[in-house]
């Protein structure tokens, strides 16, 4: 809103100048009508038409246009969270596998954040590695539905997962975690999947900590669309 300042040509006001209120001497009521009236004419027509018009036009118009938009329809599936909620499964498709479910463990055995494990001050111990099989390969053949993956998830540090396969080939992936007083959910992103020569490199892999991590990591680093935003608390 452009807010404009208005001045006075009279200190009796317009009312007044009709009735015959003159500042300028003898004779000079006309005059100041005249010149009020001029001066109105051409302030309120050419600044209300070339400020107002203009300026409503230019912003509006630009703005609304760039900001709106949708989403891509790959991210149709993915409910919309609110903050502080951990991510419901897609709402598209069915679980192809079983719940992956794996144990990060720190030097002395504790149940820690799955990061650790990526380091070698953690040890990964896969509880069904059948089920990791089982969503390497739905990954490679691109299987559309979902696959779900949870480390530690009854202890003090618990990472969760999923990844979506569409199927027009993409993916959509999102994980969270509640670690001590800390939670929070990553954002849900559509991306292409990994090659599928790495999938299948994935599960000729003899290391179960590779292969599960192909599975966290199966979207490429790209990505296409946000499907909904992450959120983080603390704790403090």
């Amino acid at each position: 809103m452009i807010r404009k300042r208005s001045q006075m040509t009279c200190a009796c006001g317009l009312a007044l100048v009709a009735a015959g209120c003159n500042l300028y001497g003898s004779g000079g009521s006309s005059s100041a009508t005249a010149a009020t009236s001029e001066t109105t004419g051409e302030t309120t027509g050419e600044t209300t038409g070339e400020t107002t018009g203009e300026t409503t036009g230019e912003t509006t118009g630009e703005t609304t246009g760039e900001t709106t938009g949708e989403l891509d329809p790959g991210c149709d599936c993915i409910p919309m969270e609110a903050d502080e909620v951990f991510p419901s499964p897609p709402t598209c498709g069915a679980p192809l596998c079983p719940v992956v479910n794996v144990d990060c463990l720190d030097g002395e055995d504790h149940p820690t954040e799955l990061s650790t494990c990526r380091t070698q001050y953690g040890t990964l111990a896969v509880t069904n590695p059948d089920a990791v099989t089982c969503a390497l390969t739905a990954l490679r053949d691109r299987t559309e539905g979902y696959l779900q993956w949870e480390s530690s998830p009854h202890d003090q540090f618990s990472d969760f997962g999923y990844v979506s396969i569409l199927a027009d080939g993409r993916a959509v992936g999102r994980a969270w975690y509640a670690h001590d007083l800390g939670l929070g959910a990553e954002d849900a992103v559509l991306a292409e999947l990994d090659p599928v020569m790495t999938f299948d490199d994935c599960l000729a892999a003899a290391d179960e900590t590779v292969r599960f991590f192909c599975l966290v990591d199966a979207l490429a680093d790209e990505v296409i669309e946000v499907c909904d935003a992450g959120w983080t608390n603390s704790g403090a």
